[in-house]
Order: C-alpha cells, then sequence, then structure tokens
C-alpha cells in the first residue's frame, strides 16, 4: 500500500519538473512552453529559478545575487537603520519646533499690530513704572515697525 502511494506521489510530481522553453513566434511574440516549439524555430531552455532556496538562480537581466550577511552584518546594518531613523526623527522634531516658534513670533507680530491699529492712546512703561503716552508721530512709526514685522515674521 505504501509503494502503490509513493509511486501515485512521484507520477504526479514528474509533468511538473518538465523543463521550460522560451522562443518567439513567427508574429514576433514570446513563447514558453514545457515542450520545445515543432518545425526549426530555435528554443533555450529556461532557468527555473522560482522556489530556489540557495539564492543561486537569477532572473534575467538581473545582477548576480548577494552573499548571504552574517550575523554581525546584519546587526551592523539594523543598527545603522535605527542610528538613521533616530537622526531623521530628531531633524523632524527640530523643524517642527522652528516652525511652531516661527508661527509664534508671527501671531504675536499680528497681535502687535491689531492692537496698535484698534486702540486709541498708545501707553508705554518706563523702567520706573511710570506711563509715558505716545504722541500721533510716535504711534506712526509703532504702526511702521509692527507692520514690517508682520511682513518679515509672517511669510
Amino acid at each position: 500500500m505504501r509503494t502503490l502511494l509513493i509511486i501515485a506521489a512521484l507520477s504526479f510530481a514528474l509533468p511538473t519538473a518538465a523543463q521550460p522553453y522560451r522562443w518567439v513566434d513567427a508574429e514576433g511574440r514570446v513563447q514558453y512552453s514545457d515542450r520545445p516549439p515543432a518545425g526549426n524555430t530555435k528554443a533555450a531552455p529556461v532557468k527555473n529559478t522560482v522556489g530556489s532556496v540557495a539564492g543561486t538562480g537569477t532572473a534575467p537581466g538581473a545582477n548576480a545575487p548577494a552573499a548571504p550577511k552574517s550575523v554581525a552584518e546584519q546587526e551592523q546594518a539594523f543598527r545603522k537603520r535605527l542610528n538613521d531613523r533616530e537622526e531623521a526623527s530628531k531633524k523632524q522634531a527640530e523643524l517642527d519646533a522652528e516652525r511652531r516658534r516661527k508661527a509664534d513670533v508671527c501671531d504675536q507680530a499680528k497681535r502687535n499690530l491689531v492692537g496698535l491699529e484698534q486702540s486709541g492712546r498708545q501707553v508705554r512703561f518706563e523702567p520706573n513704572g511710570e506711563r509715558t503716552y505716545l504722541s500721533e508721530a510716535q504711534v506712526e512709526a509703532e504702526l511702521v515697525k509692527a507692520r514690517s514685522a508682520v511682513a518679515t515674521n509672517c511669510k
């Protein structure tokens, strides 16, 4: 019974192990088959690279495969990828922080401009705590500065 099962299994496996062939027919189309073409058409055997365990087969037009890496080389490559990822993450965090800082400076410049444009008299406090009211010319100068700050910081 066991022998019969082995023979049956081998008989099903034999057709799948046939040599594939590749050729170009009279109309210029590429054909593949497990039998060579009839007539005097040139057919080239196709190397079977699918399912290659050792990785020795190469696809047509592909470069030769690289030798398997040792555990140390794999570890080194992993560490390099990890470091690259960490550096990219740090760089992105710095860019995000700079973007937030610029947005804060822009918002402050806009608030300062709106405050100057909407309010009447402008007051500044001296270092000793006294109030000083700005003249119209000083307010205009402050408005020019505020508009310049908005134009510079809000791009």
